[in-house]
């Protein structure tokens, strides 16, 4: 059911989060890519695949959030809880402090900016105006 409700700037603000996170995933991939910075351990190339296919999950997710897609916002919702553990994980462990300061920078950057979008959803008109798309 589809009606004339006016998008909330809660969902632009969401979507404006995922946008910036896409561009900000697809930065630091191309730096890896360009060998300007490795992750220490990683197999070679396989960060840069990780790296471009979460770029494109999270324009894909900012184009059809914004667009008032509901699946999309539960699809996002799902991977932002299954990445949040891994981020903790992550972040707590020693592995946090032996990665470049830039991608120490992009992941904290990725977690707000994600975490922001994902209460954004979930608050205020976002979430009847999802329901009645």
């Amino acid at each position: 059911m589809t009606t004339d409700l006016q998008r909330p700037a809660t969902v632009q603000w969401a979507a404006n989060c995922l946008w910036v996170s896409a561009a900000s995933a697809l930065v630091a991939t191309i730096l890896e890519a360009a060998t300007f910075v490795q992750v220490p351990g990683a197999p070679a190339g396989m960060s840069a695949v990780v790296g471009f296919i979460t770029a494109l999950f999270l324009a894909v997710m900012a184009a059809t959030i914004g667009q008032g897609r509901n699946w999309a916002r539960w699809v996002f919702g799902v991977v932002y809880i299954v990445g949040t553990v891994g981020s903790i994980v992550t972040i707590t462990a020693a592995d946090f402090v032996a990665l470049p300061l830039v991608l120490r920078a992009n992941m904290i950057l990725q977690f707000s900016l994600q975490t922001a979008a994902f209460v954004l959803m979930l608050t205020g008109a976002s979430r009847p105006w999802f329901r009645t798309r």
